[in-house]
């Protein structure tokens, strides 16, 4: 993803309308066997979801306040990656560098109101696996053959319920990829989707020194008041590096 200039202090008032942004090359929205083509989620059973803090996006200093004393500093976490492409070491990021990444999600979940989701350690490690297929293999693909490098099967499970990011990153900047979403190939912004589904209260992420899992088919909450949809750009405030293409 291009770099912008832009402050942390600027924010725009925002309507509530639809923005297809659309795909990063080298990133792929994920679409598991078993959902649909598209990138709405199926619903499962799940424990309740843990509540956000409560944001006001109608009000400027309290978005900025967000934003600065979340994002900034996710950004600022390396990854601090324990493994090896040349070993096939899957290894992990530090626990930072997790915590950068989960703190993402939710800030940008925040904007939108939706409930906070937490990163299930199983998933992670098997989003790990996945991560390590794309770094290896300097490609990515939601159903990996067993030719590529550092090849397994939890990668490849892993891999067709991940959102994928390849390029010199933080597992917190591919969240600002995925939400992003440029690109011709992906009209259906189908990683934001994942990201701001009403329905996910759990996900996995894996992260090596170029490469991104963001496990997110996994059982959902079933909430019968959660919205149809998340309009995006959010009401109210919103940050313009949350916004890195412009109205």
């Amino acid at each position: 993803m291009g770099t912008r200039t832009s402050t942390t202090s600027a924010l725009a008032p925002s309507r509530r309308r639809r923005r297809w942004a659309l795909a990063l090359a080298g990133l792929l929205a994920c679409c598991a066997a078993a959902t649909a083509a598209t990138a709405d989620a199926t619903t499962a059973t799940a424990s309740a979801q843990v509540a956000p803090d409560a944001l006001d996006g109608f009000s400027r200093a309290a978005v900025r306040s967000a934003w600065t004393g979340t994002a900034d500093p996710a950004l600022a976490v390396p990854t601090a990656w324990t493994g090896l492409v040349a070993d096939c070491r899957a290894g992990a990021p530090s626990a930072a560098a997790q915590q950068s990444a989960l703190d993402m999600v939710n800030l940008y979940r925040d904007l939108t109101d939706l409930s906070h989701v937490r990163f299930d350690t199983a998933l992670s490690a098997q989003a790990q696996r996945a991560a390590l297929i794309m770094d290896a293999q300097g490609a990515l693909s939601h159903n990996p053959p067993d030719t590529w490098a550092c090849w397994t099967a939890e990668g490849v499970s892993a891999a067709g319920r991940s959102n994928l990011y390849l390029g010199p990153t933080s597992g917190a900047r591919a969240v600002l990829g995925y939400i992003d979403d440029p690109g011709a190939s992906n009209t259906s912004v189908g990683h934001r989707r994942w990201i701001l589904d009403p329905g996910q209260e759990v996900m996995g992420h894996g992260q090596t020194g170029r490469a991104n899992a963001l496990y997110v088919v996994a059982p959902q909450a079933v909430d019968p008041s959660a919205p149809e949809w998340i309009p995006w750009p959010s009401a109210g405030y919103l940050p313009v590096q949350a916004e890195p293409e412009g109205r």
